[in-house]
């Protein structure tokens, strides 16, 4: 069985010129089915065309869709959040403050397949139970774990003149997983169900 994903999106911007001129606060909201770039894309990481999400130590599975032991296509949902505020210093100096967070979830039946499929792979890993039809189930493989993770940041923007923006970029995020999971850094003897990380960047650009 298959289905077809969608999403949904809204957003408004409110003006503040009281504050200064060209001010403004950014808020947004989106929630989408079998489409997770449209829930979360962008710096510092996407789940656009990838596997995972990996934040230190933590690895979000990032699969629009999952098929799941009985061979039914089960589309993964997400949920995501942000709100920004921008403010102009001067005419040529702007800062924008922004956080956001974005949920992604599995159901019980995909994860618990998950555990067996990771037994099966390493039965001897830790945390591994052998069952009385040899069947061997782990619960902390990558496989199949969502979870939430919250980002915030702000930029600093000089614009010398029209159309070119010169400034620097400062992120913080932090996963929370669905469940605790190995480490990817330390290997199958370490457990973990959250991280957190910094990210920078300088940013020029010139618009023609």
């Amino acid at each position: 069985m298959t289905g077809n994903g969608f999403a949904v999106q809204g957003g408004v911007k409110i003006n503040l010129p009281m504050i200064a001129a060209g001010d403004a606060l950014y808020l947004e909201a989106s929630y989408s089915r079998g489409n997770l770039s449209y829930a979360d894309s962008g710096f510092p990481t996407s789940y656009t065309g990838q596997a995972y999400l990996q934040g230190g130590g933590t690895t979000t599975a990032t699969y629009d869709a999952v098929v799941g032991p009985t061979g039914r296509v089960t589309l993964t949902p997400a949920y995501s959040g942000m709100i920004s505020y921008e403010h102009y210093w001067t005419p040529t100096v702007r800062q924008g403050l922004f956080a956001g967070a974005v949920d992604v979830k599995y159901s019980g039946a995909i994860r618990t397949a998950a555990g067996f499929a990771a037994g099966a792979s390493c039965p001897t890993c830790f945390g591994s139970v052998t069952f009385a039809n040899g069947s061997v189930y782990n619960p902390f493989s990558i496989q199949y774990n969502g979870g939430i993770q919250y980002d915030i940041g702000s930029n600093l923007i000089w614009s010398p003149v029209k159309d070119l923006d010169i400034g620097i970029e400062a992120f913080y995020f932090r996963n929370q997983l669905q469940h605790r999971q190995f480490d990817v850094n330390r290997g199958a003897g370490f457990l973990i169900s959250e991280d957190d990380n910094w990210r920078l960047r300088l940013r020029v650009l010139r618009d023609f």
